[in-house]
């Protein structure tokens, strides 16, 4: 049988080489098969969305404890900025005629935020409440409110300083006067007196809240201040003793080159309980006791007190006062937690007050939420009871 030889290309030992190479990699030696690279691919497919979930995860983690920990920061600043205002309380406004009529003669400059609709002030318990719980202390939830009026002890101001003191020709006897602060350097003066001097306060709810949540109503809460109003009873008292004093005194505080941040133009008796009776217009030059009809509780300043910074893990977030759990589904707390909802009425911040004139213990809580990158509401209730005067 004649056999058949098989004719091959000569090669040269480089060529050789090559094709060994290429058969090792054809056999896996060192390289990847079709299969092989299929399946990386798989994997990949499989944990990249796992490691971007898990990221996706932590973030809003977080995020959620920022929003957290800035809503406790807050609402902490929050009840202690009320708690400081709180114990300088001169009279508490109630949520009474003559209360109400004080709150109808503030002056809201043009910009200040707008009171939620359905606010009111809150009123003492009656004296057989002895603790604020609707359920346990019996107390009456119509009686809190969601906002607070008070005139407020400022800083007490001697009328002494770089201008020089007052001068009188009082006689020195005048020292005696019960009460009142005063020292003469000699018999015709000049005299030196300290007049306490008070602002109005008013905190409430505002709908206005650029920070607002997306689909849920939050508010912000404001603090109003008045302009400065001194003490009528002690003016009195001065002029009544001495009319030279008096008058030398009235002259001292309506002129704004004498007192820093003057003129007092009105002063304010805090003996009466009705706004037609208490404001008194004070005059360089004359005496006049005749109070105004129609005062004007007029504005200084006003700023939010709920504030903060926008997140910085977080990528920012909306954050408010909560509006009434009726309001939005899954709330994350009662609201009202002591009284009746009313439409709007209270949100978050509710008041409550027991006692009187002898000491009064006011109740304030609030209730901030905040959204963000995580997907639920993060929230703080806060809860604080603040004692103080109310002196008539």
């Amino acid at each position: 049988m004649a056999s058949i030889t098989a004719i091959m290309p000569s090669t040269s030992p480089s060529t050789g080489n090559a094709m060994k190479s290429l058969g090792r990699l054809r056999l896996g030696e060192g390289g990847w098969t079709l299969v092989e690279l299929m399946l990386v691919t798989a994997m990949i497919g499989i944990i990249t969305p796992a490691i971007t979930f898990l990221f996706m995860k932590a973030s809003q983690g977080m995020a959620a404890d920022e929003m957290h920990t800035q809503l406790k920061k807050l609402n902490e600043q929050s009840m202690l900025r009320l708690h400081e205002r709180l114990l300088s309380n001169k009279h508490m406004m109630q949520n009474t005629t003559f209360g109400n009529n004080f709150v109808g003669y503030i002056q809201l400059a043009a910009g200040t935020p707008p009171l939620l609709a359905g606010s009111r002030l809150a009123r003492t318990q009656p004296s057989t409440v002895t603790s604020f719980s609707p359920i346990t202390g019996a107390a009456i939830p119509a009686s809190f409110g969601n906002s607070l009026f008070f005139a407020a002890y400022d800083n007490s101001q001697t009328f002494m300083g770089s201008n020089g003191p007052i001068t009188s020709t009082a006689p020195l006897n005048l020292i005696s006067i019960a009460g009142f602060p005063i020292a003469f350097s000699g018999a015709n003066g000049p005299a030196t007196v300290t007049l306490d001097v008070y602002r109005f306060f008013y905190y409430y709810l505002t709908p206005t809240n650029a920070k607002g949540l997306r689909d849920i109503p939050s508010y912000r809460l404001v603090e109003w201040q008045s302009k400065q109003y001194v003490d009528w009873q002690e003016i009195n008292s001065f002029y009544i003793s001495d009319n030279t004093l008096g008058q030398d005194i009235i002259n001292w505080v309506t002129t704004a080159a004498n007192f820093p941040g003057g003129p007092i133009l009105t002063a304010y008796d805090s003996t009466v309980d009705d706004p037609t009776q208490a404001f008194i217009t004070l005059t360089n030059g004359s005496y006049s006791g005749t109070p105004i009809g129609s005062p004007t509780i007029t504005q200084a300043s006003w700023s939010y007190i709920t504030s903060v910074s926008s997140g910085i893990l977080s990528s920012g977030f909306n954050y408010g006062v909560s509006s009434n759990s009726a309001t939005w589904t899954s709330a994350p707390a009662a609201v009202p937690q002591f009284t009746t909802a009313s439409g709007n009425f209270p949100g978050g911040f509710e008041v409550g007050m027991i006692g009187n004139a002898a000491g009064l213990e006011v109740l304030t809580r609030s209730l901030l939420v905040a959204q963000g990158a995580a997907p639920r509401i993060v929230w703080n209730d806060q809860v604080m009871t603040h004692n103080t005067r109310d002196v008539w």
